[in-house]
């Protein structure tokens, strides 16, 4: 008795977890004028690698807009954004890109990819967004999914 009542106790976490998660993104860049700003960013921080779906291209665009963080320093960003999954460093085109996961399907709270033998990533499940910034300053934006 104790053993179906503690599966069907994990099964339905499951389902609401994975009916929360497969939500999230779509409805907040539905409702992004009805969520306060402060809100979001709390989300964003909350969603380490995407793994909550509480991250989107359009969510960190509309805070970009609203906060007016076109042309901020990097160090702005971060206080604002939390800290990036992946940092590049482009010296041949002087820029660097903060880079953070969004909408990924995860296996222990890490984005799932599998690389081949020289570490290029061959398949996954895995959303970007890069920030790129010159001269200290952000000046674009890209987001994707491979």
């Amino acid at each position: 008795m104790f053993l179906k009542c503690k599966f069907i106790r994990i099964l339905i976490l499951v389902v609401v977890v994975c009916c929360i998660n497969s939500l999230n993104a779509q409805e907040l860049d539905d409702k992004l004028d009805s969520i306060p700003i402060e809100t979001l960013l709390d989300y964003w921080k909350q969603d380490e690698y995407g793994c909550m779906h509480l991250k989107s291209g359009k969510v960190a665009e509309y805070i970009i807009e609203k906060l007016e963080l076109k042309g901020c320093t990097i160090e702005k960003f971060r206080e604002i954004f939390g800290r990036e999954d992946i940092i590049y460093l482009r010296k041949s085109k002087g820029t660097i890109e903060l880079v953070y996961y969004y909408c990924n399907i995860c296996e222990d709270m890490r984005p799932r990819y599998y690389q081949d033998e020289k570490g290029v990533i061959v398949e996954g499940d895995i959303c970007l967004i890069e920030f790129y910034f010159r001269d200290n300053k952000l000046f674009d934006i890209v987001y994707y999914c491979f």
